[in-house]
């Protein structure tokens, strides 16, 4: 069965999910800035997994509760953005959002020099 998406759950998904997430990195050449893009890659690393998921945890219900795995999924992989910015940055990743970072006045140099001040923060 192929999700709205692209990505077949339950059989299959897991083929679909590595070659979704190879697609999108190679997109962005491994550094995604724009918001949708951040919003993309959470999609296919996190929310792809709960889609497929759902049919065996919620049987009668999983149609139902798409979106809210959908919306899971990408909250817990932006959690793992936030937690990963040091360790991402070693491997010369970024995933905060260009458009975040240039609305609070904070650069990517700023980043790379690990500055923690009040723009950091907010974003």
């Amino acid at each position: 069965m192929e999700h709205a998406y692209g990505v077949f759950h339950p059989v299959g998904g897991v083929n679909q999910l590595s070659k979704a997430m190879a697609k999108v990195v190679q997109e962005h050449g491994g550094a995604i800035h724009l918001n949708q893009g951040v919003k993309l890659y959470s999609y296919h690393v996190a929310s792809t997994v709960g889609l497929m998921l759902l049919p065996i945890l919620a049987p009668k219900t999983h149609r139902e509760l798409e979106a809210d795995a959908i919306s899971l999924g990408i909250a817990m992989q932006i959690t793992n953005i936030l937690r990963d910015i040091g360790e991402d940055l070693e491997r010369k990743r970024v995933y905060l959002p260009k458009d975040f970072m240039n609305e609070k006045g904070y650069t990517i140099e700023m980043l790379y020099n690990q500055e923690i001040n009040p723009a950091f923060i907010s974003i």
